[in-house]
């Protein structure tokens, strides 16, 4: 029995869903597909898939630093590394779920802020700590501790003053730093530390801060009411609409281990902002002025208010980079030219994610043929110790060492002759040849 579809209805084959709320739906009361609604600020969006299949695909190429999908060798035709970069982040399915436009009429444009800590972390949108990271923040701590308790001992044997206290700190300062110097190849003056301040009672160290490479972009903010009494189909349109966006973003439990996820959004207002990936914070429904409940065909009992209010959320999955900003007025011909743009640019996604799906078949092949190679040497290497071993036993036992050393050394000369000759029959049979020193391609 083939499974179930979940956005039967809203995928039809290769053609995503369109919901072009400005032009066909009664948020208005200018009449529907009028040119005055071409006018209208809008938000394009398009709703994608989330590929189940290439989960193990996210977690080798992204959260696996040293993947060649993430080298500088693997943007090298690329105009916008960055962006093309966040582009690929996110594994889609090759046709979108949908696209919509809605009507925009939101006051925020743009909110952030931008964070500086005297700390290593986060230093990425994973929260990831810099290698090292707590041993050198932790050095700060130390001098402190270090010149702190050079003081308060001073202190404590008693009430000693002027330069004998200075000779004290100073003496306790430059044993605790003599380690600390060596091991980081610094040169920290202590024989007078009271001119540094450092660690001295009432003293504040001032070190350099780090930016914090955290997402404090605000979401966008989209609401609009959308009446079900101007036009006779209106109701229908309207609950047709807000069902199957609901379908988009609920989770499908596909049995009691397999689920298909909520969708994930591409957005676009033209001058205004551009995310590349953005999920669905929020999305509230509500029912305005006076309702009925009604028989519906095809839906049964339903029911009706006067208009649904709709308000939606959406947030970025990423922080938004300066490489955002160029997207902003790269959309003209509306809904339609949005719609053809990304239709490219999802052709180019897919296009690489095959190419990137073969280059990991293709290594993987190479390693396990490399691998058989080595354990073919390796065995070749084990069995040739222990024949030379078992040689330079008898040759002792026989008292002929130095006599046979000659014959001995021509005898290791043809068998290293032999291993070359053995490494490079294997690497022909297992089809290698010299290992590649880039990455993938775009």
């Amino acid at each position: 029995m083939a499974a179930l579809d979940p956005y039967e209805g809203i995928r039809t084959g290769n053609n995503p869903g369109s919901f072009d709320i400005v032009k066909n739906y009664d948020w208005t009361s200018v009449p529907r597909n009028v040119r005055l609604r071409d006018e209208a600020p809008s938000a394009y969006i398009t709703a994608y898939e989330l590929k189940y299949s290439q989960l193990k695909q996210f977690i080798d190429g992204y959260m696996n630093v040293f993947s060649p999908q993430n080298s500088s060798a693997s943007y090298a035709d690329s105009t916008n590394p960055g962006l093309d970069f966040y582009k690929g982040l996110y594994s889609v399915a090759r046709t979108p779920l949908a696209r919509f436009n809605f009507p925009f009429f939101s006051d925020e444009m743009r909110s952030f802020s931008t964070e500086f800590e005297n700390t290593f972390s986060p230093i990425s949108q994973r929260g990831a700590q810099m290698l090292g990271g707590d041993q050198i923040m932790g050095l700060g701590g130390a001098g402190e501790s270090l010149l702190g308790g050079a003081m308060a001992t001073a202190k404590g044997i008693g009430d000693v003053g002027g330069q004998a206290l200075q000779d004290m700190v100073s003496k306790g300062a430059e044993t605790a730093f003599g380690s600390m110097n060596k091991m980081l190849g610094t040169n920290f003056k202590t024989s007078n530390p009271g001119t540094q301040t450092v660690g001295a009672p009432g003293t504040y160290i001032e070190t350099p801060k780090f930016y914090q490479y955290s997402n404090t972009d605000n979401g966008v903010q989209i609401g609009f009411t959308l009446s079900n009494t101007l036009a006779d189909d209106g109701f229908n349109l309207n609950y047709d609409f807000i069902t199957k966006f609901t379908k988009l973003n609920r989770p499908y439990r596909r049995g009691p281990i397999g689920m298909n996820f909520p969708a994930i959004y591409n957005l676009v207002i033209p001058g205004v902002r551009y995310i590349q990936w953005a999920s669905l914070e929020s999305f509230t429904v509500g029912m305005l002025g006076s309702r009925r409940k009604i028989y519906i065909s095809g839906k049964g009992d339903v029911i009706v208010p006067e208009a649904y209010t709709c308000d939606f959320s959406f947030k970025s999955l990423t922080l938004e980079p300066s490489n955002f900003i160029d997207e902003l007025t790269d959309f003209n011909d509306g809904f339609g030219g949005y719609a053809d743009n990304r239709d490219s640019l999802e052709g180019e996604i897919a296009d690489r994610q095959a190419d990137l799906a073969r280059q990991r078949a293709e290594d993987a092949k190479e390693a396990k043929k490399r691998a058989e190679h080595e354990a073919e040497v390796a065995r070749y290497d084990r069995e040739a110790a222990e024949k030379k071993k078992e040689a330079e036993r008898k040759a002792v036992e026989g008292d002929e060492y130095e006599d046979n050393k000659k014959k001995r050394e021509e005898q290791e000369a043809l068998e290293r002759k032999r291993r070359e000759e053995f490494v490079a029959r294997s690497k022909e049979r297992q089809g290698l040849g010299p290992r590649p020193l880039q990455g993938p391609g775009l």
